[in-house]
């Protein structure tokens, strides 16, 4: 499995690529120092859980603001993306390789 991740101070991205499923992208809401990570889904705002499950441990957000998207990322095993950009073209060549 691969991934990529992106946060841009509020807002973290991540994008995994699983053999069967393809590429799926998910975007949290607001970051928010120690607390849960949460998917913006539009209704119910699941947390994201380790492995991406729904039985894993719930993650939280780093204390620590300036460390918030290497510890999200690093949480992923995902590379992290420093700029939106990268990340965009890195997910649509994630997108291309499932075709």
């Amino acid at each position: 499995m691969r991934a990529i991740a992106f946060f841009d101070g509020a807002h973290g991205r991540l994008a995994i690529f699983d053999e069967v499923r393809g590429p799926t992208e998910f975007i949290t809401t607001h970051a928010c120092s120690g607390q849960n990570i949460r998917i913006n889904d539009g209704q119910s705002c699941p947390r994201l859980r380790q492995g991406g499950g729904e039985t894993g441990r719930p993650l939280e957000w780093s204390l620590d603001a300036k460390h918030m998207g290497r510890d999200f990322a690093r949480d992923f095993g995902a590379r992290l993306y420093k700029q939106r950009e990268g990340y965009e073209g890195a997910f649509e060549r994630m997108k291309a390789d499932a075709d």
